[in-house]
């Protein structure tokens, strides 16, 4: 799929509602793409990706299968969440951790996701994706693009000049906005509806994504996600 491929891009390249917290000019920053592992106490360890963006964070672990939501708060360097959901990729809503941990602005964040029911923890070591910082417009999102559907087959959409798009795929429509919080980064954020048949996860989804400017053909890969499920979206820029 794209998303594995765009994750893989920005792991070799290199070798988290809005945030509360104070409004204090000392806070570190956590926005940007972070990649690194995610540590268990058996000693294995899974390389993950993270998005993040206004306080907003979605992680990447592909190799366990899934995803994770949350709202930061950040206060100095302090980094905590009382709420991080995890999803099956693509798949229903699992569970919740909470998160707590220390970020240093482009450069480190570590801290533990802790299950709120057992108390056991699993450790993240993030380091800052330095490929965040390239310059993003809406000039780049808008055009025809290739949509991957849940069948894993392509058909050709299009994203209008503020981000706005309608996808159906297999009777299941897909009505939202792409939206840059940042342009000098290649972060955005992603909101949408679904309506169709019982089969189609109906619902209001919202969530975070990178375009990748440096794929060739470009590509977009979003995650949205509500209380019941995660949807991926997949991008590929028809030239």
């Amino acid at each position: 799929m794209i998303f594995r491929n765009i994750v893989f891009i920005f792991l070799t390249s290199i070798l988290v509602s809005c945030g509360g917290g104070s409004s204090s000019s000392n806070n570190q920053s956590a926005d940007g793409i972070w990649s690194g592992y995610v540590n268990f106490s058996n000693g294995n360890s899974n390389e993950i990706t993270a998005f993040i963006s206004q306080g907003e964070i979605i992680l990447v672990d592909l190799t366990s299968d899934i995803y994770l939501s949350g709202s930061l708060n950040i206060r100095g360097n302090n980094i905590s969440s009382n709420r991080v959901n995890q999803y099956e990729i693509d798949g229903d809503y699992i569970m919740y951790l909470k998160l707590d941990g220390v970020v240093n602005s482009k450069s480190k964040i570590l801290g533990d996701f802790i299950d709120v029911n057992s108390g056991d923890k699993v450790s993240i070591n993030l380091d800052y994706v330095n490929e965040t910082d390239e310059p993003m417009s809406y000039s780049n999102l808008s055009g025809s693009w290739d949509y991957q559907a849940n069948n894993g087959g392509y058909s050709e959409q299009s994203i209008d000049d503020n981000g706005a798009f309608e996808i159906v795929d297999n009777g299941c429509i897909f009505s939202g906005k792409l939206s840059i919080p940042n342009t000098e980064q290649v972060i955005l954020t992603t909101e949408f509806t679904v309506s169709g048949p019982s089969s189609c996860n109906n619902g209001s989804y919202s969530g975070l994504g990178i375009y990748d400017h440096e794929a060739n053909p470009s590509e977009i890969f979003a995650v949205g996600v509500n209380n019941e499920y995660a949807i991926t979206q997949n991008f590929r820029k028809i030239n």
